[in-house]
Parts: C-alpha cells; sequence; structure tokens
C-alpha cells in the first residue's frame, strides 16, 4: 500500500501534457457524438479510438517510467481508476436490472436479469460486463474498459518488447488483424476475445508509446507526412469503396477507421514538439484538467443518460416539430443530467488517484497527499456515494416503472423520428390488418405459391440462406423459377406482398459482422430481389447478429429500392438473441413496417405473458408494428403451438389493450394446408376484420 501511494504522488504532482489534454478531450467529444446520433462521418471526422487509446498508451509509458521500481503498484492504480468509476455505474445500474428482471415474471426473454456468477464481472471488468435487455443502455459504453483493462496489464512487457523490436512489435497487432479479416483465423472464446481487443487497438497503445519515446515528434516531417498520407488514405479510399461512411461496431472498428486514424493521429502528435508551453493560459488548463479529472465518469454516462432524456421527454410530452429541435432538446437535458451525476458520482475518480474528493473539478486546490486526509475522505465518501446512487435508483425507477419498455440499444444509432408522412406510407406498405404466413419452399406438405389462401394477405417465401461470407442464396423445389416468378408477380398485384426471409433455423452459417460480409450480403440479396421481385425482406435471424451491420444493410436495401421496399423481422424471445434484436429493432424503426416476436418453440406458455411481451415490443418500435407470431400445428421438432381458437383469443386479449395491433403471423402456411386450412377458416378472418 505504501507503494502505492508513493506512485499516486508522483502521479498527481507531474506536470499534465496540456496538448494530450486537449486531443482527449476531442475524442470524448467525438464519442459521445457517435454514441448520441450514430452520425456515420463521426469516426471520419474524429478518430476517437484513435486518439484514445494512443493518448492511453502514451501516460502509461509514462508512469512507468516514473515508477521503474514498482511497475505491478503502477498496473494497480490504473486499474483502481477505471474500476472506481464502472463501480459507481454498477451501483445504479444493476439495481435497476435486478428490479426490472424480477417485475417482468419468470417468462423468457425481455425482464430476464442475468445471472449472479456473470455480475463479477461488475466488480473487475475484464470482459464487458452483462446486462439484461431492460440494462442494454447501461452497458452501451463499456466496451472501452476491458480493452483498456487488457491493454494496461500488458504494458510493462510490451514497453519493454517495443524499446527492443520496435518494428517487429509494431507490426504484431496489424498482422493480428489481417489475419482476422482475412478468414484464416476465427477469434472465439475469451482468448479470442482478448486476441482480437490487441489486434483491434494495440496499434494506437504502440504509437502512444512511441510519442511518449520522443519517436514521432523526432520524425523528418518527409517521413510523417508520407507515413500519415499512407495510412489516412489507404483508410480513407477503403471507406469511400464501402459505398458508405460506416463505423460499424465499436469492439470492431473496420480496417479503414482504423487506419485512418493512426495516420490522423500519428500527424496531430507531430504538429506540436513542445506541447508542454500550450496552451498558456491558465484558465483553458484548469478547464480541461477539469473535464479530464471527471473524463471517464462522462464517458460512462454519457450513452444511459441521453437515453433517459429521451424517455423524459417522450414521458411528459415534450415532442418538437423538427428533428434539429428535437435533437437539441434532448441534448440540453441530457448535459443537465451528466452534470447531475458528476455531482453525485464525480468524485470517484478522485479517491480513486489518491487526491482528496471534490464535487467542482473545476477548483484550483492544492492536493494533500497525506495518508490519514485520504483514509477521512473515504470515510465519508462512500456514504455519500451510496446515498447519491440510492438517489439516481429512485428517481429513474419512478421514471420508468418495471413494466415499461426496455431502454435499447448498444452503441446507440438512435431510430430516426416517425414522421406523418412516414407513417402513411408503411399503411400503403401493408395492410391495415396483416396475418402473415411462411411459405416454405421445401419439404411437405407442397404448396404452389399461387394457391396460398386469400386470407395470408402478407406472405414470406422461406428461407434465403449464406455462409460466412455474407453472401446468400435464394431456392425452391416446389415450382418451375419462372412459374415462381409469375405467382410472386400476381401475389404482389393483388396486394399481398411475397418478401423474402433471411435466416431461419438451418442458416447455412451466415454471418453479417464486417463491412465485407454486409456488402457480400447486400449484393446477393439484391440479386435476388431483382430476379424474383420480392417486395422486401423479413429477417428471421436465429443465431446472433451483429445489429450495426444488419441495421446498416436493411437501410442499404431500403435505399437502393425506395420506400415501397418493406422491412420484417421475426424476433427470438431468449434472453441473450432478444437483447440484439432489440437493437436492431431500435436503429431500424423508422424504416421497420413490421415486427413478429416467435411466441413458441418455448414450451407452454401463458398467454398473459403473450400479450405483455408483445405490448414491451410494442414500446418499442411502434404499437401498430407488433404482430404475435405463432406456431398452429403441433409438429415433432417444435413446441408451444397454440390452437387456431387459443390465437384468436390471445388476440382480442391484444386488441383490448392495444387498439393499434397490426394483426398475427403464423409458422406455417404449409402446415396449416396438412391441417385442412384449420387457421386460415377458423382464425385468419376475424383476425382481418377486428
Amino acid at each position: 500500500m505504501t507503494q502505492l501511494m508513493k506512485v499516486d504522488a508522483k502521479d498527481s504532482t507531474a506536470r499534465r501534457d496540456a496538448h494530450l489534454d486537449l486531443l482527449r478531450l476531442v475524442g470524448l467529444i467525438g464519442v459521445i457524438i457517435y454514441q448520441w446520433f450514430g452520425w456515420r462521418w463521426t469516426p471520419i471526422a474524429i478518430p476517437f479510438a484513435a486518439l484514445t487509446f494512443t493518448i492511453a498508451g502514451a501516460l502509461m509509458a509514462a508512469s512507468l517510467d516514473r515508477s521503474a521500481a514498482y511497475p505491478w503498484t503502477v498496473l494497480a492504480k490504473r486499474v483502481r481508476r477505471v474500476v472506481l468509476p464502472v463501480w459507481g455505474l454498477a451501483a445504479v445500474a444493476v439495481p435497476l436490472m435486478v428490479w426490472y428482471g424480477s417485475a417482468a415474471g419468470a417468462g423468457p426473454g425481455t425482464g430476464a436479469a442475468p445471472g449472479w456468477k456473470s455480475m463479477l464481472l461488475w466488480v473487475v471488468p475484464l470482459f464487458e460486463p452483462p446486462s439484461s435487455a431492460w440494462g442494454t443502455v447501461w452497458t452501451g459504453s463499456l466496451w472501452f474498459v476491458p480493452a483498456y483493462l487488457w491493454l494496461t496489464l500488458i504494458s510493462p512487457p510490451l514497453l519493454w518488447c517495443f524499446r527492443k523490436w520496435p518494428l517487429r512489435t509494431a507490426a504484431v497487432p496489424v498482422l493480428g488483424l489481417a489475419v482476422a479479416l482475412s478468414g484464416m483465423w476465427s477469434p472465439s472464446g475469451r482468448l479470442g476475445e482478448v486476441l482480437l481487443t490487441f489486434a483491434l487497438f494495440g496499434g494506437y497503445w504502440l504509437i502512444g508509446f512511441a510519442y511518449h519515446q520522443n519517436r514521432i515528434q523526432t520524425m523528418p516531417w518527409i517521413s510523417v507526412i508520407i507515413v500519415s498520407l499512407i495510412l489516412a488514405s489507404a483508410g480513407l479510399i477503403g471507406t469511400l469503396r464501402a459505398g458508405d461512411i460506416t463505423a460499424a461496431h465499436l469492439a470492431g472498428l473496420p480496417v479503414a477507421n482504423s487506419l485512418w486514424g493512426a495516420g490522423v493521429v500519428i500527424l496531430l502528435l507531430r504538429l506540436y514538439r513542445h506541447p508542454k508551453a500550450w496552451p498558456r493560459s491558465d484558465w483553458v488548463r484548469t478547464a480541461l484538467a477539469g473535464v479530464q479529472d471527471r473524463a471517464l465518469t462522462i464517458f460512462l454516462w454519457s450513452f444511459p443518460v441521453f437515453s433517459i432524456a429521451a424517455a423524459l421527454l417522450v414521458r411528459y410530452g415534450l415532442s418538437p416539430q423538427s428533428n434539429a429541435a428535437a435533437i437539441a432538446q434532448r441534448t440540453v437535458v441530457a448535459v443537465g443530467l451528466i452534470m447531475v451525476v458528476i455531482l453525485l458520482l464525480g468524485w470517484l475518480e478522485d479517491l480513486a488517484i489518491g487526491r482528496r474528493p471534490r464535487l467542482n473539478p473545476f477548483a484550483n486546490r492544492a492536493d494533500r497527499p497525506q495518508e490519514h486526509q485520504r483514509r477521512r475522505s473515504a470515510l465519508l465518501a462512500w456514504p455519500s456515494m451510496m446515498a447519491g446512487a440510492a438517489v439516481a435508483i429512485l428517481v429513474t425507477a419512478l421514471v420508468f416503472p418495471a413494466d415499461s419498455a426496455p431502454l435499447v440499444s448498444r452503441t446507440a444509432v438512435p431510430a430516426a423520428p416517425r414522421s406523418d408522412a412516414g407513417d402513411e406510407a408503411a399503411e400503403s406498405r401493408l395492410p391495415r390488418r396483416v396475418v402473415v404466413g411462411y411459405w416454405q419452399g421445401w419439404g411437405g406438405p407442397s404448396l404452389r405459391l399461387r394457391d396460398v389462401p386469400p386470407a395470408y394477405n402478407v406472405v414470406l417465401a422461406a428461407f434465403a440462406i449464406g455462409d460466412t461470407t455474407g453472401k446468400i442464396s435464394f431456392s425452391q423445389s416446389v415450382q418451375s423459377k419462372s412459374s415462381f416468378i409469375s405467382d410472386v408477380d400476381a401475389l404482389n398485384k393483388a396486394h399481398r406482398p411475397v418478401l423474402f426471409s433471411v435466416g431461419g433455423w438451418d442458416d447455412g452459417g451466415l454471418k453479417i459482422t464486417t463491412d465485407g460480409q454486409r456488402r457480400a450480403f447486400v449484393n446477393s440479396a439484391s440479386k435476388i430481389i431483382d430476379t424474383y421481385h420480392f417486395r422486401g425482406i423479413d429477417w428471421d435471424l436465429e443465431h446472433g447478429i451483429d445489429p450495426v451491420q444488419v441495421a446498416q444493410a436493411t437501410r442499404d436495401l431500403k435505399s437502393r429500392y425506395g420506400q415501397d421496399f418493406i422491412v420484417t423481422m421475426a424476433p427470438l424471445l431468449e434472453q441473450k438473441l432478444e437483447v440484439e434484436q432489440l437493437e436492431l429493432a431500435a436503429r431500424i424503426g423508422d424504416v421497420l413496417d413490421l415486427a413478429s416476436p416467435q411466441f413458441y418453440n418455448y414450451g407452454t406458455v401463458d398467454p398473459s405473458w403473450i400479450v405483455d411481451r408483445t405490448l414491451a415490443w410494442g414500446r418499442v418500435v411502434g404499437e401498430d408494428k407488433v404482430a404475435m407470431g405463432f406456431m398452429t400445428v403441433d409438429t415433432p421438432g417444435d413446441t408451444g403451438e397454440q390452437s387456431p381458437r387459443e390465437v384468436c383469443r390471445i388476440w382480442r386479449q391484444l386488441l383490448a389493450q392495444a387498439p393499434n395491433a397490426p394483426g398475427v403471423s403464423t409458422w406455417s402456411i404449409n402446415l396449416d394446408k396438412g391441417s385442412g386450412y384449420d387457421f386460415a377458416k377458423k382464425c385468419a378472418p376475424s383476425v382481418v376484420r377486428d
């Protein structure tokens, strides 16, 4: 402990690098903009990942050099600086997740809370801490923490290797990322997650080492310009070739953005050979230092408060007419909430570095590092933290009662506001009341598309399947290709749109997790649509998804085929999968026409649970966009079927609480044929009439 206090004292008295403070502030602003608004140009205009990890690497190297005799105490101190603010977040997030989870009942899906063993990751977050579907908003900023901790822990040997073999050490993360993206190595499990973290962010960390070693500052200008231009140009060209500017997933930035960020940050670091001489103004230095003293608190809470701000505005009926006004209003409320969090919990960052806790981080007070004063401050601080957490929990629980919709989603791209014009377009794409049926292109009982009963006014052709490259294909063995296309055209003209469904239980191993896989998917999906004249796409992804890439693929297709292109999805309700499905639904909420959660394959469930889960989904994407997905025929491999009579009874229960509910969907039309069209005759007509 004595060694740790000495290290803290050295770091607290070390002279600040104002240039790095400024760059870190810019990176903080960039990541908040991206998390709040999801603007795809943000990582290009502000390469926040490169700035954040490069500066962290430089500061880590400086700390190790200042305390060369105590490397492990340096690591302990760095870990403590991150973990304490995370604990402050957990003090609010975990009780709320437990509260929502217990209130949601024992049924599978949205409300379930993660297990207590996995909750230990909130104590030492070497991997991203878990959340329930209700709590995904609280983990939205935690992608940074495991990466930082792992890079911190390997810093002593990494710095030694960099000094001994700089070029070879710098090549390791680049080669690792290249091998991973080539498909030769597919990261999996905990070890794969750690190795991928090093491949993604280790290069930035090593640039920080080079800055600390004065290698970048002493490089000839011509070399800096050449290296920066090569990296930045390669990144920008790769981005432009993608057809759009996308930041993909924060935990898996594409190579293009990584190269761009590396080129930009090297140039920025070289611009100032004597950064400590700038800025000269004391108040600017104080302001920068104050923000840095609360940077992690601001970052960790930025996404939760933005989602809470949106919910508060909706709850109290404050809905501006213009999108710009909505953004401004939400931003003002979110900034105000961040200030409250800084007041209640921000001082944990002072405590983490052995400084006397301060409510005002901009106060220019001399630190008093004496051990007894720190202990006295800690005794006063922990009750204050618990009181602050209790207030935050109480207020949040009052604002969001236990039956409220989840706050989604992770690494957010907020759904665009729904306009009146958009609602009209949605109504014209689908009937007001829908009976959706999956049509099987294989097996029995065989059914030609033209023979689908009129009771099914939306038909989903199952399935298009793919592979690990993202490319998909569609085939059916029921009728000839020309007659199938003719039947699709006939149903479309009769205002019974035919969509193709992607995925299913046996999806061929389809992966859409990178920019390359997404482009391959969009190109192959476009060929299918052009060939068969489908009116839209149905997402039936049952094996885990990357919501960011799937959402972007949806928008790519929507942009290509226009406003008449229909988008539906059939979410699974298993806990982990539904979290991803909720995030996808939130990201495409403005272009989504229908979501039909699958209320089967869970055994016998209470009808009231079905209605509750449907209403919860309705609060995410809109009451008029959520149908109930049923299976009406008993089969050997499936469970949870409902009789047509029971489906209609549950439908009427839903309609009593949600008059704008659109209808139901079923798996499958072929199975219904095998039962003599029991559902199409006994239940479907009443759904359309109600």
